[in-house]
């Protein structure tokens, strides 16, 4: 049998850093993504791409953070936080998606 130290040695530890300017360049490029997908006509994928964040945040926020505590977050308000990473996710990804098998 292992020695109790082995096993909580062993679990993973996943962690994120976010640098003001990274957010601040990502809301930046957010911005200009839903402004180029509303200018070229793509506004179902800008609407999908809506679509999924939300989703995304009500999964992250909702679920992961506040239901089963298996996020925590450390140096922000959650909610602004998860907001912004589940709608930076959902939008890209989805919207992405969507432009390119259309």
């Amino acid at each position: 049998m292992p020695p109790p130290s082995y096993t909580a040695a062993m679990e993973p530890l996943v962690a994120r850093s976010f640098p003001a300017l990274f957010i601040v360049l990502d809301l930046l490029w957010l911005a200009s993504f839903i402004a180029l997908l509303a200018w070229s006509g793509r506004r179902t994928a800008l609407v999908i791409g809506l679509l999924a964040g939300v989703l995304y945040f009500v999964v992250d926020y909702g679920g992961f953070y506040s239901l089963l505590g298996t996020r925590s977050v450390v140096g922000a308000d959650p909610f602004w936080l998860l907001a912004w990473l589940s709608m930076s996710y959902g939008l890209t990804n989805f919207a992405w998606i969507w432009v390119l098998l259309s």
